[in-house]
């Protein structure tokens, strides 16, 4: 069981690092992690990759034990994409113009053989962002057909410069995979790819400036050396349970949406987010779309409508009466019907019928069965955040999947597990995770140490909710989804009973107004549903982190190391700055 993230050793200025250590390439030298090259005597035996645009190029970059003589140059030592043909290699620079007229080059390579990033190579460990310069050559692996010449004599065998066409480019021999027809004599013979060069040789272009915006989309942003081997095997197997974990999570179904799941307006403006098929389309019929509407807004026979759809049989007709009720305040009846039924919409009616009786922790229940029968509904995300943050305020332990374990259990360790912690160590289960080690602890010996793990190794020995905040749904007896006259009515009866003169107490009093404060302002009411008051968690760790991690994995990218795009906001920051310098400095000569 893998720690929730590698040990990343920097320093201010350079990184002293021994073998098996990790060393991240630089970045902006103002920034909090300054920039500066690995000061290492051995070459790494592999790389980790993020932050590209260009998707196929992250991941991780295995060390090719024998020189590569596919390869277009003559490339010391390359490094393999373990998923695809992306290649990281250093190069001897010979029959193109290196880099500043470097004379050994870093190279990125495509899976046409093609180097369309490069930086100077005098160093064990390359660095990142921008580092690295696009260029435009005209290498590439070689096709059946194509004129090339070589590059220089090879004694007894062929001279500099001497024409010849490729006939064949994937012969047994993997140190001499290129079969070559010379010109003047017809004679064929095999060799490396990296012993020829194109005919028409063009001259090196630069694809983009430094700090333009296609140049920063393909550049790596996040750069980490590998130093070994056990290390480099255990970020595969980690990418490993990642990947199973997103297949797992898809079941072979469509691609999911981060804005169809986690929609970017409030929750409660997702009135008709339930009603899809397993394809994610709106497939309603007029008689249950209308039926929803009419109970949206009011209408007297509005819950016969729904009824009657659902005397038919109709799709989501059991939805549509269970939101009725609820629309009608009788959510004790909405849960009743609800729960009659295994739709997606229905289960997820049921769920809102469970936060209108301030049952956060039932409702996280009936969203799970909900996510089992369709992953993809809409705005399914959003609810689970919202009950995440609700059953957190309530102190009622949000279930960890189907662990049998809840936010807030404190555990105790079976036995020993090197490097995590001893047999009898208590931890607090603050969360969800990747399916693989699914229940996240924070340890109590060290609260900045955090680990995944199996519900196998751990034991319960108690449960401290730590509840330090209001339900505010609850504290105005709102529903999930309420309307803006059912907020102001509801604040008004829950400010009257509260009035220090009508036998309340000011401490009460001021809840409810700080609650109606929160619900009534769009953005501050977002922020909460979002989790800002649940403090008492890792910064890094977020509740919608933990959602996607588990219940979506496929959304957020394999990030071992952190953020893979925190050099890339510190560029783009620092080219905003310059910018606007420059700006100030135009219209103080204008003056």
């Amino acid at each position: 069981m893998p720690p929730r993230a590698f040990l990343l050793i920097a320093t201010a200025n350079a990184q002293l690092v021994g073998p098996g250590a990790l060393v991240p390439g630089g970045g902006p030298q103002n920034s909090r992690r300054s920039g500066g090259w690995g000061v290492v005597d051995q070459w790494p035996v592999g790389f980790f990759v993020g932050g590209s645009d260009l998707t196929e190029m992250n991941g991780i970059y295995v060390r090719q034990e024998d020189l590569d003589h596919k390869l277009p140059h003559y490339c010391e030592l390359s490094w393999k994409h373990t998923d695809n043909d992306f290649k990281v290699a250093s190069a001897t620079v010979r029959g193109w113009s290196g880099i500043n007229g470097a004379d050994k080059e870093w190279l990125w390579i495509d899976e046409q053989g093609r180097d369309f990033l490069a930086q100077p190579g005098k160093h064990y460990i390359p660095g990142n962002a921008r580092t690295w310069l696009p260029v435009n050559r005209q290498f590439h692996y070689w096709r059946v057909g194509e004129k090339a010449e070589t590059y220089a004599a090879e004694e007894g065998w062929w001279e500099a410069h001497e024409e010849g066409v490729i006939v064949q480019n994937n012969m047994a021999d993997p140190e001499r995979p290129i079969l070559w027809e010379r010109k003047r004599d017809g004679r064929r013979l095999n060799l490396g790819a990296w012993r020829l060069r194109p005919l028409e040789q063009s001259k090196e272009k630069r694809v983009m400036l430094e700090d333009d915006a296609y140049g920063d989309a393909m550049r790596p942003w996040q750069v980490v050396a590998i130093m070994s081997r056990d290390r480099l095997d255990e970020l595969i197997q980690q990418k490993r349970r990642h990947d199973e974990d997103c297949r797992r999570a898809s079941r072979g179904g469509p691609p999911v949406v981060e804005d169809g799941v986690f929609p970017t307006v409030s929750v409660s403006h997702l009135l008709e987010g339930n009603t899809t098929t397993n394809e994610n389309e709106v497939v309603d019929g007029d008689v249950v779309r209308n039926a929803r509407r009419a109970c949206r807004d009011g209408e007297s026979d509005a819950i016969d409508q729904a009824r009657a759809a659902l005397s038919k049989g109709l799709p989501h007709a059991r939805a549509a009466v269970s939101y009725c009720l609820r629309r009608a305040g009788d959510p004790g009846k909405a849960l009743e019907v609800a729960s009659q039924g295994d739709e997606a919409s229905a289960l997820l009616e049921r769920a809102l019928a469970m936060f209108d009786v301030h049952s956060p922790c039932g409702a996280l229940q009936a969203l799970d069965k909900a996510y089992n029968a369709d992953r993809a509904l809409p705005g399914l995300g959003a609810w689970m955040l919202l009950g995440r943050v609700r059953a957190k305020a309530q102190g009622c332990g949000a279930p960890i999947g189907d662990t049998g374990f809840k936010v807030g259990d404190v555990v105790r360790a079976r036995q020993d597990l090197r490097g995590f912690w001893s047999a009898g160590d208590e931890a607090d289960v603050i969360g969800l995770t990747a399916a693989s080690n699914p229940i996240a602890i924070q340890m109590r010996y060290n609260r900045n140490k955090l680990v995944d793990t199996t519900a196998d190794r751990i034991e319960r020995v108690g449960f401290d909710a730590k509840t330090i905040f209001d339900d505010i749904y609850a504290t105005l007896d709102v529903p999930c989804d309420f309307t803006e006259n059912e907020l102001r009515r509801a604040y008004r009866q829950a400010s009257r009973e509260c009035h220090p003169d009508k036998g309340g107490s000011h401490d009460e009093f001021t809840r409810v107004a700080r609650a109606h404060e929160i619900l009534s302002d769009a953005k501050r009411r977002e922020a909460w549903d979002q989790g800002e008051e649940v403090v008492d968690r890792p910064q890094e760790f977020p509740l919608k982190d933990e959602l996607i991690a588990y219940y979506w994995p496929e959304l957020k990218p394999f990030q071992p190391f952190g953020d893979v795009l925190e050099h890339r906001r510190a560029f783009e920051k620092q080219d905003a700055e310059r910018r606007a310098k420059a700006d100030s400095m135009e219209r103080a000569k204008a003056r």
